[in-house]
């Protein structure tokens, strides 16, 4: 579920994308009392190690730190109470039948406003394995270093653009221990280069 990008948002949960595969998502809406409106609009809040149950038939987001306002000052107490979400029956029903069919978690992923009503994304999540982990960190430091390199051959000079409108980069020396040869290098490289030459650079032969 894609939400648009003008609603403002109050905060994501990045861990969950990190420490879950994602599946299905809902959006739901969440009961607030108080001052806890208030807490959002400031934009205090977090998702991390928050997570949702189905009881009774109702879905229960538990863990989410949205504090409390009063007399000018914040606290902390019941920041992370339990707070019930608002999503349709059958929304619920699926929810609950997939959880209990497969062993998934409901974790939150994104809270917003939506229409001036705070809303939350949630999502069925499975437990990624050491090596998922792993993997990705390692791919997401393939990029940085692919970035660097390009970064350092622009300021160089050493970054070619062809008559053709091609950018051609030296192919960076890489041990073949390192992440078991080129290729997450060779593709965060292509994706650097595309963040470090825009259209405005490239000189395009008619």
């Amino acid at each position: 579920m894609k939400k648009p990008e003008t609603d403002p948002v109050v905060a994501r949960n990045r861990k969950a994308a990190h420490d879950y595969h994602l599946g299905e998502s809902w959006e739901a809406g969440i009961v607030l009392q108080g001052t806890e409106v208030k807490a959002l609009r400031a934009g205090r809040a977090s998702l991390v190690g928050g997570f949702a149950t189905v009881e009774d038939g109702e879905i229960w987001l538990h863990g989410v730190h949205i504090p409390q306002y009063s007399q000018a000052r914040w606290f902390n107490d019941g920041s992370r109470r339990k707070r019930k979400l608002l999503l349709h029956r059958a929304q619920i029903d699926k929810i609950e039948r997939k959880v209990n069919e497969s062993g998934l978690t409901i974790v939150p992923v994104t809270l917003y406003f939506k229409d001036g009503r705070a809303k939350v994304e949630i999502a069925l999540a499975r437990g990624k394995k050491t090596w998922d982990k792993r993997h990705a960190l390692a791919g997401r430091e393939a990029s940085r270093e692919a970035e660097r390199a390009v970064s350092r051959r622009l300021v160089n000079g050493q970054v070619e653009v062809s008559a053709g409108g091609q950018v051609k980069v030296p192919t960076p020396r890489v041990d073949s221990g390192f992440l078991g040869g080129t290729s997450l290098l060779g593709a965060g490289l292509a994706h650097a280069v595309g963040l470090a030459v825009g259209d405005d650079d490239v000189g395009v032969v008619q």
